[in-house]
């Protein structure tokens, strides 16, 4: 029984339980038609590669469902009309503006040898890529034409590259296309020396170029013409599947991204935790090293007590009491010659400590000696 609705999460359901093909012929729908509901209703499909890791047992990326999960999808009426685009006729009738700039470009054209190849002609700069023999050359506009009008029916574009190449833009992905006769190396009988050459057998090859590479000719089964709709369905799943790896590579630069502001920020916290640690030991260090100071300071003033204070031993203790309040982190008292303790104590912190406590008692003791 044909399925004529279906929500989007029940659709997602589905097409994360088994492979689309398999929810295409469930739901019966062409798999192309179904490829083309996911992309307009936001529904992610599995990535390339996600069925062999569920296989393997692996973990796989599997994307959440966004939006109004109970919407429901009319599947009825939702294909195109192939039979106009498919149909076996072999007449131009109204033929796309870039099959007339093809047809004009291989009327002009002169035969070249093509790889050995006799008599084959290309179409020129600017226009779609088409390379046959002369007695193919309508064959081929007519393949073409149909094969332009249908991918455009589906909002597909095609266009060519700035020098040779054909462009099909399938869903925001770019796909190198073209269109040859398929040759067959045949050894040469009249030359003197061993050679072969490429003899046209009269079969057109449509192909894609670069990644992914495929071919598609006529079988007993299913002409050329016939096979539009599994191209066009193929180019289809391969976008699908490029745009589906660009949202992973987008999600993994996010997370990527997001893993080193925390890592980031995670180190930013430690050193500013290190640094809060080694001022507030610094500065109980300081502190320490003040009430020394005081202790010190008192201890000398009892000492000379009784003897009297002469105006130097006065002036001495009422500088280094100064110093121990310029030391103390907790009344940070401004030198009038070397200023603020924190701004002068990276240079001779450690010197100025290790010698200023001695240099001290020794005045303190060379005054008290002079007292007696």
């Amino acid at each position: 029984m044909k399925t004529k609705a279906i929500t989007r999460k029940a659709l997602y359901d589905l097409i994360w339980e088994k492979n689309l093909r398999n929810v295409a012929q469930q739901i019966n729908v062409k798999s192309q038609n179904l490829k083309k509901i996911c992309v307009e209703e936001d529904i992610p499909t599995p990535h390339a590669g996600y069925w062999i890791k569920i296989k393997h047992g692996k973990p796989a990326f599997k994307p959440e469902l966004s939006g109004d999960l109970e919407r429901e999808i009319v599947l009825e009426g939702i294909a195109i009309k192939e039979s106009k685009f498919i149909s076996e006729s072999f007449s131009l009738t109204k033929p796309h503006q870039l099959i007339k700039e093809a047809r004009e470009g291989l009327k002009q054209a002169k035969p070249m040898f093509l790889y050995n190849s006799p008599q084959m002609v290309t179409t020129g700069r600017n226009q779609i890529d088409i390379t046959v023999s002369p007695n193919l050359i309508k064959k081929s506009l007519v393949f073409m034409d149909k094969l332009i009008k249908y991918l455009e029916a589906k909002n597909h574009t095609i266009g060519y590259k700035k020098h040779y190449g054909t462009i099909m833009g399938v869903r925001n992905i770019e796909f190198e296309v073209s269109l040859r006769e398929k040759s067959k190396r045949s050894k040469e009988t009249d030359s003197v020396y061993e050679s072969y050459k490429m003899v046209p057998t009269g079969t057109l090859i449509f192909k894609t170029r670069g990644y992914p590479y495929r071919e598609w000719v006529s079988t007993k089964n299913k002409t050329l013409v016939q096979k539009i709709p599994d191209i066009i369905g193929y180019l289809e799943e391969k976008a699908d599947e490029r745009n589906q790896l660009k949202i992973i590579h987008k999600e993994n630069m996010k997370r990527q991204e997001q893993e080193r502001l925390e890592k980031e920020r995670q180190q930013n916290l430690i050193i500013a935790e290190k640094e809060k640690f080694n001022n507030f030991y610094e500065n109980s260090l300081r502190y320490d090293k003040a009430q020394q100071l005081r202790k010190y300071i008192t201890v000398i003033e009892q000492q000379n007590k009784d003897s009297g204070m002469k105006d130097n031993f006065a002036d001495l203790v009422y500088w280094a009491k100064k110093k121990a309040d310029w030391v103390d982190p907790l009344i940070e008292h401004d030198d009038p010659i070397l200023g603020n303790y924190s701004d002068y104590l990276p240079c001779w912190l450690q010197q100025y400590f290790k010698g200023f406590v001695h240099n001290i008692s020794i005045q303190f003791f060379k005054i008290g000696l002079g007292n007696r």
